[in-house]
């Protein structure tokens, strides 16, 4: 019972989720009668144990015993009443999901697909002037709501369809207009995240893909952008992230996200401000302009605003890069303060305790407290990434403080690199890793010290290598070397 879906998504609910769900249980009409009896029972037996439902007592043997006391342990019959109470939370969360104007506008949907179907004329007339009168209220409009127009437009165009008498347009012509603006808000919007992955070490031939859009960007810049603010926030993010990689551009982004993020819905805006950060640590990593006061503070920002947030906590690569950044702009006390602030709100991790402690190593590398380091790092890591973060941190330790055993640690580095699988490391990283221990070696090299000739042809190889880790800390110790 305590791997079984009904208790993964009974885990999902918060307190005031389980309120409702109970209201929704005992709703006369929602829940079939002849079932709601045992299905509250099994219900009210779990919803103590909420939200680890570890308890001994919830075993099936006993969980039957509560429900059945008179009964003989039947798996079978224990087996219906939890697929029953699963099929009861599936409905609340259909019930719970969408907004009640979304679900207002499916119901006038199918409402008016039965009138016509019925020859109710009226009646269809009146839903459709409910839905037309529900989509002039929507302030925050992206491609569901574009795409509701198109299904408003082309239920008219079919009804229109059955009384033609070659005497108008069958509404064709704007529901085909309505199709194009939901069609160029979805091909920007998944456009924007096919190059923002393409660009985050995750190659994706884009090229060929993007072709019918960068057709279209003419007709959209004339037609579109003036009057639809969604469509003017990802051509121009589409812009940015495809060709257009200024100051300028960058800006009017901004300006647009300042004039109009209010009219998107909270979801769609974290999605393009998420598009944006990624941008902005490329842009910074190849030094486009990007500072690293501007990102610390843009991350900042973020955080205050809620964009960071997923499920309630935050990810690891977003604790990381807050305190990459942070650590960076010599911000210190803010770093220590935040790592213990979300210690306990990591998410998206099954690790979340590694996470908090490689960031905390990291702070006291960044402090040159490099005892405290080892110190931290002193558990064993399941996750392959922790594992090759963990030992380069270690080797870069050993490097501050002159240790004999550097020497063999970068030798097990390389071999344990060697042996991970390209499922386990995917090859940029393995490229990433291998030429950081490559430069490391070079820079070890008692020749290298004080030879500028050696100096400056080993950072020129470092410029044009374009997978590589720990760049900054190698260019920094490279530089000490002159």
């Amino acid at each position: 019972m305590h791997s079984s879906k009904m208790i993964h998504l009974l885990r999902s609910l918060d307190r005031k989720d389980l309120r409702r769900l109970e209201n929704y249980i005992r709703h006369p009409y929602l829940v079939e009668v002849k079932q709601k009896q045992k299905i509250l029972q099994l219900f009210e037996w779990l919803r103590p144990h909420h939200p680890d439902y570890a308890h001994p007592d919830l075993e099936k043997t006993r969980t039957f015993a509560k429900l059945f006391p008179d009964e003989t342990f039947s798996v079978e019959k224990l087996n219906k009443i939890m697929t029953r109470l699963l099929q009861v939370l599936r409905s609340f969360i259909a019930h719970e999901y969408g907004n009640v104007d979304h679900k207002k506008r499916e119901q006038l949907l199918l409402e008016s697909q039965y009138y016509q179907d019925r020859s109710l004329d009226t009646y269809f007339w009146q839903s459709i002037q409910q839905l037309q009168q529900l989509q002039k209220k929507v302030e925050q409009r992206e491609k569901d709501f574009y795409y509701t127009e198109y299904l408003i437009n082309r239920r008219i165009s079919e009804f229109s369809s059955l009384y033609n008498q070659r005497k108008e347009d069958l509404n064709l012509l704007k529901t085909h207009r309505s199709l194009d603006v939901f069609y160029l808000v979805a091909k920007l919007e998944f456009a924007c995240w096919m190059l923002a992955q393409d660009s985050n070490h995750v190659p994706l031939k884009v090229q060929e893909s993007l072709q019918t859009l960068e057709a279209l960007l003419p007709l959209i810049e004339r037609d579109y952008e003036a009057r639809i603010p969604i469509v003017a926030l990802y051509a121009q993010l589409y812009r940015l992230l495809r060709q257009d990689r200024t100051a300028a551009a960058r800006n009017k982004l901004r300006e647009l996200l300042d004039a109009h993020g209010h009219q998107l819905p909270f979801y769609q805006l974290i999605s393009i401000e998420a598009i944006y950060r990624s941008y902005c640590v490329r842009a910074y990593n190849l030094s486009e302009g990007i500072s690293i006061d501007y990102l610390f503070q843009l991350y900042r920002q973020h955080l205050e605003r809620g964009y960071l947030f997923r499920r309630g906590g935050l990810q690891p690569g977003i604790i990381k890069n807050l305190v990459t950044f942070g650590l960076k702009v010599g911000d210190f006390e803010w770093v220590r303060q935040f790592l213990d602030d979300y210690r306990g709100r990591i998410v998206g991790t099954q690790y979340p305790d590694e996470v908090y402690y490689y960031n905390l190593a990291n702070y006291h590398f960044a402090r040159g407290h490099y005892d405290r380091v080892l110190d931290t790092l002193e558990w064993y890591s399941e996750d392959n990434y922790y594992k090759i973060a963990i030992k380069r941190l270690e080797l870069k330790v050993y490097y501050e403080q002159f240790s004999p055993i550097l020497e063999s640690k970068m030798d097990a580095f390389k071999v344990y690199i060697f042996r991970l699988s390209k499922k386990a490391l995917p090859i940029v990283h393995r490229e990433g890793n291998n030429h950081f221990i490559n430069f490391l070696r070079q820079i070890c090299n008692s020749g290298t010290r004080y030879n500028t000739k050696k100096i400056e042809s080993i950072r020129g190889k470092m410029a044009a290598t374009k997978a590589l880790v720990e760049r900054e800390w190698l260019l920094e110790k490279l530089a000490a070397l002159s």
